[in-house]
């Protein structure tokens, strides 16, 4: 936009925009929060994460979780223990649920929890979890 004037005094004046072009913010329809860890577990000792998983779309999601231990840079230092992938159910618009998680680390040291992802099996979006928690593994217990 230009607007362009003049004064009382024959002064010219003008003044110019530029729109202003911004990418949205990219809606996720599905939300993912850490509701509880322990921040520190002995070696080759299961423990539990919980996690609240969030529909917020406007349909219908058949939701699993599938855990990759094997995602770059390097193979995961806290699995899944036991299967790697998990039917959660019906997902509900705007409706969410917690899940309980059994995990084990399997490497001392401070560690991430990651490689989970949530599958809709409607309509096969693939659904990054991303980092859950910091965890400090400590050697085995005495």
């Amino acid at each position: 936009m230009e607007v362009v004037w003049k004064s009382s005094m024959g002064e010219a004046g003008r003044l110019q925009s530029n729109t202003v072009q911004r990418k949205l913010p990219v809606v996720r329809g599905v939300e993912i929060h850490l509701i509880s860890a322990p921040s520190e577990v002995h070696l080759e000792t299961p423990f539990e994460i919980v996690i609240s998983v969030a529909n917020t779309s406007s349909s219908e999601m058949q939701l699993q979780l599938m855990a990759s231990t094997m995602l770059p840079p390097a193979p995961a230092a806290i699995v899944v223990e036991g299967v790697c992938t998990r039917n959660l159910g019906t997902f509900r618009p705007n409706s969410s649920q917690s899940v309980t998680i059994r995990m084990l680390a399997i490497e001392t040291g401070m560690h991430r929890v990651t490689g989970l992802q949530l599958i809709d099996v409607l309509s096969e979006q693939v659904h990054e979890v991303g980092s859950l928690a910091d965890i400090f593994v400590l050697g085995h217990r005495e």
